[in-house]
């Protein structure tokens, strides 16, 4: 490297040389979530089924501490729920290379345990976030039908 170039400009090629060959984490968890069919996925992760930038951003952030990833890094309630379905991910993915079928990965998310009721429950508060005026995902919807026999009005 010529000694005239800034110190910074040095210190990019360094980084580029030392990683250049490397897989990129984005690429490897593309291709881990690839093994699994899109709507567990989209159940998993959320949105649209793929592991989202500022999660690779957060955890390049504090391993490498590159003040530009900062900006998009997770924090508290976003960090926690990151860390569900990445967990509810490293378990499917598990169980996928043991051979258990996608059905029942699917079946078990819907299941009464805790920890599939609280991934419905953040799916469900994403739906909310998305479109607030729809009634999908609610987890309890009560109607009045007939105010004067209110029995008969919960729904």
């Amino acid at each position: 490297m010529p000694q005239s170039a800034p110190s910074d400009h040095k210190d990019a090629l360094r980084a580029r040389i030392k990683y250049g060959k490397k897989v990129s984490l984005q690429k490897r968890l593309d291709a881990l979530v690839e093994r699994l069919p899109l709507p567990l996925r989209k159940h998993i992760l959320g949105g649209d089924g793929t592991v989202p930038r500022n999660r690779i951003d957060t955890r390049n952030y504090y391993t490498h501490w590159h003040e530009d990833s900062r900006a998009s890094v997770l924090v508290g309630i976003e960090m926690h729920q990151a860390h569900v379905r990445m967990r509810h991910l490293v378990r499917a993915l598990y169980l996928d290379l043991v051979g258990i079928p996608h059905a029942a990965l699917e079946k078990s998310l819907g299941n009464a345990s805790n920890e599939s009721q609280y991934l419905i429950q953040l799916n469900n508060t994403a739906q909310r976030e998305r479109n607030p005026e729809s009634n999908e995902g609610a987890i309890m919807h009560i109607s009045v039908k007939d105010p004067e026999s209110p029995d008969e009005s919960l729904s």
